[in-house]
């Protein structure tokens, strides 16, 4: 007569519950019982279907998680002693095979920058959460000098909105590659990039007096128009007189006022 008295002892012990998997990943764990381990399965359809491991007091299973949709599973384990005793478990795996978007409205791909600040602006978004998020500046020009360590790779405050200036002061005029990279809690990584060039000597905006004409002769009440033109956006324009300042207008988004 062979009694067995209790169920055989299973767990997961990896992943945990507290990573985020991606791709093909291992499920590894151990069993126990006196009477010894006759098979061990796991099931990752919610014991529809039942696959073998490698192994039995310890063991192990390879498969793809893009099996499964984004999200949290349940894993079910399944044990046999040698007297056929089955006891069954289960564990909770997080899967994300999906990789985060980041939109750069801000700069412009081309854009150039007379000041010593460049601003970022946009937004990130991830079904679970960026984990990180960091800007690395090259050189597009090898007779450049050589980035400033902390301009190489800065790293960014994690949020779904991205506004932040960059100090640049540190670079001199020339070309350069600015790429954002956003990494979720599984590894998943999106890259964006930019071409800028930064120009100390372009002014950092240009008025053109459009009228009265140059060298017109008027009188009265009269109005004054023209064009604003920048890399940045231009809200208002003053009108100052002998240091004086005497209207403030506002700048269409075309530029005019």
């Amino acid at each position: 007569v062979r009694i067995s008295l209790e169920e055989p002892k299973g767990s997961v012990n990896s992943p945990t519950f507290e990573e985020t998997v991606k791709g093909r990943v291992q499920l590894a764990g151990v069993t126990s019982d006196k009477n010894g381990i006759d098979r061990v399965q796991v099931s990752i359809d919610n014991g529809n279907t039942w696959n073998d491991v490698a192994g039995t007091e310890i063991w192990s299973y390879e498969f793809d998680t893009r099996l499964l949709k984004d999200g949290t599973h349940v894993v079910f384990l399944r044990v046999w002693d040698e007297y056929q005793v089955q006891g069954l478990y289960s564990s909770l795996i997080n899967v994300d095979n999906t990789s985060p978007e980041i939109n750069l409205e801000l700069p412009l791909d081309d854009s150039t920058f007379t000041t010593g600040t460049v601003f970022l602006s946009g937004q990130t978004t991830d079904n679970i959460g960026l984990e990180k998020l960091y800007l690395q500046i090259t050189n597009m020009n090898a007779n450049q000098s050589e980035i400033p360590m902390d301009l190489a790779k800065r790293e960014l405050t994690v949020d779904e909105i991205i506004n932040q200036g960059i100090d640049v002061s540190s670079l001199e005029d020339g070309s350069y590659n600015l790429e954002l990279t956003g990494e979720d809690a599984a590894g998943n990584i999106t890259r964006v990039s930019r071409n800028i060039r930064i120009d100390t000597t372009k002014d950092p905006a240009k008025l053109d007096l459009l009228y009265p004409l140059n060298g017109e002769h008027i009188n009265g009440m009269f109005s004054i128009y023209g064009m604003a033109t920048s890399e940045y956006d231009i809200k208002t324009v003053s009108l100052i007189i002998d240091g004086k300042e005497l209207a403030t207008t506002e700048v269409l988004s075309t530029g005019y006022y």
